[in-house]
């Protein structure tokens, strides 16, 4: 019989998973945890979803298969009220390991997919086997990925990390908040980041969390991600890898599908936060379009407006960030960081690339004394917290 608990006045049905089926597999008790790789037992806890929310644990030990064999996909499931939580061993031996294998690159240790009100709690990741992603959050075309939870999970020692460590990407995904984890020693080259968001996911929020030691950048929102916000975090940059950015928000518009096809989004809480590194050739927030402008901005600069961009007033940069690059400064709120060790705090660059014809000018300026510097809180900011 399933194990249930009384939570918030409503039934919560326990369910049990493992690296290996243990008794009868059933998922009912510890002793008798299901395989976490099989599909009829999510089909299972989906069903009991309709009627009430539903806890799967996944009681300690190494869950390579998710890269073995293959990635635990949590695909369609979820429910509008009653929440699904999957919670790791809570003394930190719930380990989803990345297995070093000649010529091997999987996609994904974890995928979320299509999905909705998901908690996932106390999960470590780690390994230096090759690998695009340890937990992928994204939605399929016309899909959403909404309020999804990410709390208490670590990720360290992961070398062969190719793009995020974790991340939410595509437009219908919104809500996703990171809160009280920890990512230590990711990613192979500069192209490998810790929290890789893009192309149209919103409302992503990293909260309380510590990031350490990355080639590439530690949280990025690349192309419309909007309403994102990181407050409360530490960053800290050990290595001699010169242009490192803590946040950044780049675009590579590189003229596929078709040229200034990524936009900049404009609306970002960054505050509390804390900004280290060894040396003094890091960056604390950047902004930067490399390639084509949109049909309707002009992200390419001419010479005078790259004056303006690196040594003109405020009101000019103000000015010269709406008109360019559509970054309303009243709508960006940074406050209460702390630099250490960063050569510049918020750094806006212009770079023409893939072919695109430069107007005269390659490079970038400080616009920290723009940005909307307020210990009050923009209305949408509390979203995160569902």
């Amino acid at each position: 019989m399933t194990e249930v608990m009384r939570a918030g006045g409503s039934d919560t049905s326990i369910r049990y998973v493992a690296p290996d089926p243990l008794g009868t597999g059933d998922g009912m008790s510890a002793a008798n945890a299901a395989d976490f790789l099989d599909y009829d037992f999510w089909d299972d806890v989906q069903d009991s979803l309709q009627d009430h929310p539903v806890v799967v644990k996944f009681i300690g030990g190494n869950y390579e298969r998710a890269y073995s064999n293959n990635s635990l996909r949590i695909e369609n499931r979820g429910h509008a009220v009653n929440r699904l939580t999957l919670e790791g061993d809570s003394s930190g031996n719930t380990i989803f390991t990345a297995v070093v294998t000649a010529g091997v690159t999987k996609s994904q240790l974890v995928k979320v997919m299509d999905s909705q009100n998901i908690v996932i709690r106390n999960f470590n990741f780690t390994g230096d086997g090759s690998i695009n992603y340890a937990l992928s959050i994204t939605s399929g075309p016309g899909q959403n990925t909404e309020r999804i939870r990410i709390e208490n999970c670590t990720w360290k020692d992961m070398r062969g990390i190719v793009y995020g460590a974790t991340g939410a990407t595509q437009e219908g995904t919104h809500h996703v908040t990171f809160i009280n984890c920890d990512f230590r020693r990711i990613g192979l080259s500069a192209g490998s980041h810790m929290i890789y968001n893009a192309y149209g996911a919103k409302y992503v929020s990293v909260v309380d969390s510590y990031f350490e030691d990355c080639p590439g950048d530690y949280v990025r929102f690349r192309d419309k991600c909007d309403y994102g916000l990181v407050k409360g975090c530490t960053f800290y940059h050990p290595q001699y890898i010169p242009g490192i950015k803590y946040i950044n928000l780049p675009l590579y518009n590189d003229g596929t599908p078709f040229p200034g096809n990524e936009e900049f989004a404009t609306n970002y809480a960054f505050f509390n936060n804390s900004f280290s590194s060894v040396y003094l050739n890091t960056h604390g927030i950047g902004f930067m379009n490399r390639g084509y402008s949109p049909p309707h901005l002009s992200y390419l600069l001419t010479p005078a407006e790259g004056a303006i961009l690196e040594t003109g007033t405020t009101a000019q940069k103000t000015a010269l960030m709406e008109n360019n690059f559509m970054l309303l400064a009243d709508s960006i709120r940074v406050h209460n960081n702390v630099y250490s060790k960063v050569y510049t705090d918020i750094l806006l660059r212009s770079l023409p690339d893939y072919g695109a014809t430069s107007l005269g000018y390659s490079g970038g300026g400080d616009i920290a004394g723009t940005l909307h510097n307020s210990a009050v809180p923009f209305s949408w900011e509390n979203e995160y917290n569902f």
